[in-house]
C-alpha cells in the first residue's frame, strides 16, 4: 500500500512537471510553425495545437470503442468539451484575459455548433425508450465534416495571411523574418518533444490520480471515468492554454480550446463511431450534451458582448464547472 501510494504521488508530481515542460515546448513550436508556414497563429491553434492536445481523448475513446465501452467513448468526448470551456478557459482567463478573435464568430463557432447538431441528429435517429445509438454513418459524416472544415480553414488562413503581407509591402513595412530562418526540422522536433511530454505527463497524472481517487478517496470507478479521465485527457489543453496565456499568445490559447472541441466531436467521436456503433443511455446523454452546448453558448455570448473572458468570468466558469461535477456526483452515483 505504501509503495503504491508513493508511486501514485510520484506520478502526479512528475506528470505536472512533464505537462508544463511539454506545453512550453509545444506552444513555442506551434508559434514558430505559424510563422514558417505564413499562416495565422489562430489557424495553428485551431489545427496543429488542437489535434495534438486532443490526442489523449482520441486514444481513450478509440480504445474504449474497440473494447466495447461506448459510454466511456462518448462521455470522454462530451466531458472533455465541457472541461475545455469551463475549467481550462476559466483557469487560463484567471492568469490573463482571453481576448475575442473575429474569425471565430464567422467561421469556427458555426462549425462547432454544426458538429453538435450532427451529434444530436446521429443520436435522435435511433431513439427508442431509453437508449440511443450513434451509428457508423453518423461517425462517417462527422469525419467528412472535419475534412471539409480543415480544408476551408487552411485556404482561409493562407488567403488572409497573403493579404496581410501585401498590405505590409504596400505600406513599405518589412516583417521581422528572424523566426522564419528556423529550420522546419527543428520546429517538428519541438512539436514532437512537446507533444510527447504532454502525453506522458497526462498518462502519469491520470494513473496516479485515478489510484488515489479509488484507493484513498474511495470514489466509484464510474465516477472516476466521467470526471478524472475527462479532466485528465484535457490536461494538455489546460497546460497549453496556460502557457500560451502567460506568453501573450491569445490566438493559440483560444484557438486551442475551440479547435479541440471541434476535433473531439468530429474527429474523436467520428472515428470511435466508425469503429463501433456507440450505444448511449439517453437520459444521461442529454444531461452531458446539454451542458456541453450550454458552456459553448456561454463562451460565444460572453466574447460577443464583452470582447473577452476576464477574471470574473473565468471565476464564474470555474464555479459553474464545480456545480456541474457536484450535481453529477449526487444525481448519478449515490
Amino acid at each position: 500500500m505504501t509503495f503504491h501510494l508513493l508511486f501514485a504521488l510520484l506520478g502526479v508530481v512528475g506528470g505536472v512537471w512533464a505537462l508544463y515542460y511539454g506545453g512550453n515546448e509545444f506552444v513555442r513550436g506551434a508559434s514558430l510553425l505559424a510563422t514558417r508556414l505564413r499562416v495565422s497563429p489562430l489557424a495553428v491553434g485551431l489545427t496543429v495545437v488542437a489535434m495534438g492536445t486532443s490526442a489523449p481523448e482520441f486514444f481513450v475513446s478509440f480504445l474504449a470503442a474497440l473494447q466495447g465501452h461506448p459510454s466511456i467513448a462518448v462521455g470522454n468526448v462530451v466531458g472533455s468539451n465541457v472541461a475545455n470551456v469551463l475549467l481550462i478557459l476559466g483557469v487560463a482567463s484567471l492568469l490573463a484575459p482571453v481576448m475575442k478573435e473575429a474569425q471565430l464568430f464567422t467561421f469556427d463557432f458555426p462549425w462547432l455548433f454544426f458538429s453538435y447538431l450532427l451529434v444530436f441528429i446521429g443520436v435522435i435517429v435511433y431513439y427508442p425508450s431509453s437508449y440511443g445509438a450513434f451509428a457508423r454513418w453518423a461517425g462517417g459524416l462527422l469525419l467528412l465534416s472535419l475534412a471539409a472544415y480543415l480544408t476551408l480553414l487552411y485556404r482561409k488562413s493562407k488567403k488572409e495571411q497573403r493579404l496581410q503581407e501585401e498590405l505590409l509591402k504596400a505600406e513599405g513595412l518589412v516583417e521581422d523574418g528572424h523566426e522564419r530562418t528556423v529550420s522546419l526540422s527543428r520546429i517538428v522536433v519541438r512539436l514532437f518533444l512537446g507533444l510527447s511530454f504532454l502525453l506522458l505527463g497526462s498518462e502519469a497524472l491520470i494513473r496516479g490520480s485515478t489510484w488515489l481517487a479509488r484507493e484513498v478517496l474511495h470514489v466509484s470507478e464510474r465516477f472516476i471515468s466521467l470526471t478524472v479521465i475527462a479532466i485528465g485527457t484535457s490536461l494538455p489543453e489546460l497546460v497549453t492554454s496556460i502557457v500560451a496565456s502567460t506568453k501573450d499568445e491569445n490566438e493559440i490559447s483560444l484557438g486551442n480550446i475551440v479547435g479541440s472541441n471541434i476535433f473531439n466531436v468530429m474527429g474523436v467521436l467520428g472515428v470511435s463511431a466508425v469503429l463501433s456503433p456507440l450505444h448511449v443511455s439517453i437520459p444521461e446523454f442529454w444531461y452531458d450534451y446539454g451542458m456541453m452546448c450550454l458552456s459553448s453558448a456561454l463562451l460565444v455570448v460572453l466574447l460577443k458582448r464583452r470582447g473577452r473572458v476576464g477574471r470574473p468570468a473565468g471565476a464564474g466558469f470555474l464555479l459553474l464547472y464545480t456545480g456541474y461535477i457536484v450535481l453529477l456526483y449526487f444525481t448519478r452515483f449515490q
